[in-house]
């Protein structure tokens, strides 16, 4: 396990961040794309629902944005469109308030129906975090 978070250490020290993390600015969204985003998460995140409104905005906004830029894989689980929003306000909101929230590094990120094994290790994961993917 040391080894495989020395390699992460290591892809991630050699990028530049400064030229790696390109800011996308936020785009504006139609009203009913508005109101369905704050439907599902504000059904499930209390956080949002405390947010006053011009910070909803701004934070369904950004998830919206940070929905768009990555590709989810939905591995033993139906895609649903719904989860992808859900796991996107959970970005949103543990970077709510930088400048630079979109999480550049990652293009794509995979939802696994269940803990799993990786290549010949015993170690039951959850989820992680590697080059290709979150």
């Amino acid at each position: 396990m040391h080894s495989f978070l020395r390699k992460l250490n290591n892809i991630f020290a050699q990028r530049s961040i400064a030229t790696s993390i390109p800011f996308i600015e936020e785009t504006e969204m139609e009203e009913s794309v508005y109101e369905n985003y704050s439907y599902i998460i504000g059904s499930v995140f209390s956080y949002f629902n405390e947010l006053p409104a011009e910070l909803k905005r701004t934070f369904v906004k950004r998830t919206h944005q940070f929905r768009k830029l990555k590709k989810f894989h939905y591995i033993g689980i139906e895609n649903n469109e719904d989860t992808a929003i859900l796991v996107s306000s959970s970005a949103v909101q543990v970077t709510f308030g930088l400048k630079n929230y979109q999480l550049s590094f990652f293009k794509d990120i995979y939802i696994l129906a269940d803990a799993y094994h990786m290549d010949n290790d015993q170690e039951l994961y959850v989820g992680h975090v590697a080059p290709d993917g979150i």
